[in-house]
Order: structure tokens, then C-alpha cells, then sequence
């Protein structure tokens, strides 16, 4: 049974830290790619959290073609925004057991399909920062929440076809909620918990 844990600003910006502290006892990247949107959010907050030193830090755009419907619709934007929390939690554990889930079993069967093609411009930043690193460049890529895995297998794939052979690429996710994601995260901060995050379309604040 996952858990609904509803995440403040400042509570963000300090699991952002925390999360970058574990993923250094492991790792010290120079490179960060957040995965836009909450990915991107993240890596933000890690880099002001711990503002480190010699360390860039760029977005990447990869989303799934359906991410956005839910803000087609003012009318459900609206009811949000004004429904009280355990109703939308209640919401919340709908969505993940009937759709989330089934197509986390889904990707987990048959693998991650092409996702669109990724931002150009975020992928020229990318090849620009590549470019000022050393050729065994260590590359963290930052998720908000790892379900299925298959962005973030895409996003993998996309980073790792810019970076030289001897690069290292390590994923850290701020909260692993699939049950068997097609990729793992090497460092994360939760596991099985269904983060409200301050950008969520039903976070009130």
C-alpha cells in the first residue's frame, strides 16, 4: 500500500539537500540533468540547497505525450484547488491503483517505447556542458518520482548518446513509487510514498 505524503516548499528544498548528500556518498557528479518538469524542480532545489561548487546543472524535456491533460481542464484544475486533502488523496490512491499501476506492469511486460523527440535546445545545453567537462564526465540524472521507469529509461539513453565512453551516469529520483520501475534509481529519498509536491496541480499553498 503506498502512502500520500503532501511535500511544503520548504520541506522540498531541504529533502532536495538531503538527497543530494546521499547521492554523495556514492557519487560527485559535475553534471546534473534534471528531467522537466519535477525532475528539473529538484535538481533546482539541490543546487541551492548546496550551491556545489564546479558542478552544471541543465534541464532536460522528455515527457510522456499524455503528461498534460490533466491541465486542459480548468474545471478540474479548479476542483483541486478546492477539494480538501483526504478527498484528494482518496483521488490520489485511485489514479496510482488504476492507472499508475497497471502501467507500471505494462512497461515492466514489453519495455519502454520511444518517447517524442527531446527538446533541441535543452539537448544543445547538454552538448555545450559536455563539451567544458573531462571525458570520464560523471553525469547525475534527477527524477521527481520514478513509477514505470520509462521516461527516465529514454532520458538515459538520450544523455548517454551525448556523453563520451568512459562517462558515468548515476539516476537519483526524490521519491521511487513503482513497484518495479524498468530502470533504478541509485539514490532516492522515498520509496512507495505519493508526493504532493508544491507545483502539483492539487497542493495547496
Amino acid at each position: 500500500m503506498i502512502k500520500i505524503q503532501t511535500i511544503d516548499r520548504q520541506a522540498f528544498r531541504e529533502g532536495c539537500g538531503r538527497l543530494w548528500d546521499i547521492s554523495q556518498q556514492g557519487f560527485q557528479p559535475n553534471l546534473v540533468v534534471g528531467v522537466r518538469s519535477g525532475g528539473w524542480c529538484v535538481a533546482e532545489e539541490m543546487k541551492v540547497a548546496r550551491n556545489p561548487p564546479g558542478v552544471l546543472f541543465v534541464p532536460l524535456t522528455c515527457r510522456r505525450p499524455t503528461s498534460d491533460v490533466k491541465g486542459k481542464s480548468a474545471l478540474f484544475l479548479w476542483s483541486l484547488k478546492v477539494l480538501p486533502y483526504p478527498i484528494l488523496n482518496l483521488l490520489r490512491l485511485v489514479e496510482y491503483y488504476a492507472l499508475t499501476l497497471p502501467r507500471c506492469r505494462a512497461v515492466r511486460r514489453t519495455g519502454a517505447a520511444e518517447l517524442r523527440v527531446a527538446d533541441e535546445i535543452e539537448l544543445a545545453g547538454i552538448r555545450d556542458a559536455v563539451a567544458a567537462l573531462r571525458s570520464d564526465a560523471r553525469v547525475l540524472i534527477v527524477d521527481d518520482s520514478l513509477d514505470s521507469g520509462a521516461t527516465l529509461a529514454i532520458v538515459i539513453k538520450t544523455v548517454r548518446s551525448l556523453l563520451p565512453a568512459q562517462s558515468i551516469v548515476r539516476t537519483a529520483a526524490y521519491t521511487v513509487l513503482g513497484p518495479a520501475p524498468i530502470v533504478e534509481a541509485d539514490f532516492f529519498l522515498y520509496q512507495r510514498i505519493n508526493c504532493r509536491f508544491p507545483w502539483s496541480y492539487d497542493f495547496h499553498g
